[in-house]
C-alpha cells in the first residue's frame, strides 16, 4: 500500500490529500483517502507524504508509475524532479541501473 501522497485528479474535482493506493498482482486495486483504504493481510506499506501523484495512469489501472518530488502541472520543469520509479508495483533500483549502465559504456569508450 503506498500511502501519504496528494492524489492529483484530471477530472476537475480538488485532489485528494493524504491518499492511498493499493498494487496487487500489478494492479491498482483500490484508491482512497489514508485509512479508507484496507491494504490485504501481509501488503509493505510505502510512505508517499508531501509527494504528488498524478491519477491518470491509475484511470488506466496500471502499477507502473513515478512519484515525483513537485508538481508537474505548477511548472513542466517539474518532470525531472523524479523521486522514485515503480515497475509492476515494485520499487526499480535506480542507482544500480545506473551504474550498471555506466560501466558499459565504460567498456566501450562511451564515457
Amino acid at each position: 500500500m503506498f500511502e501519504g501522497a496528494r492524489l492529483i485528479t484530471r477530472d476537475g474535482s480538488a485532489p485528494i490529500e493524504d491518499a492511498a493506493f493499493v498494487v496487487a498482482n500489478s494492479r491498482i486495486t483500490a484508491v482512497g483517502r489514508r485509512g479508507e483504504v484496507t491494504a490485504p493481510a501481509g501488503a509493505a506499506h510505502i510512505d508517499l507524504s508531501g509527494k504528488d501523484r498524478d491519477a491518470d495512469q491509475l484511470a488506466k489501472w496500471s502499477a507502473d508509475f513515478i512519484v515525483l518530488d513537485a508538481n508537474p502541472l505548477d511548472n513542466i520543469a517539474n518532470v525531472r524532479k523524479i523521486n522514485a520509479v515503480y515497475l509492476r508495483g515494485e520499487a526499480v533500483d535506480r542507482a544500480g541501473l545506473r551504474a550498471k549502465w555506466q560501466a558499459q559504456w565504460r567498456e566501450k569508450g562511451q564515457l
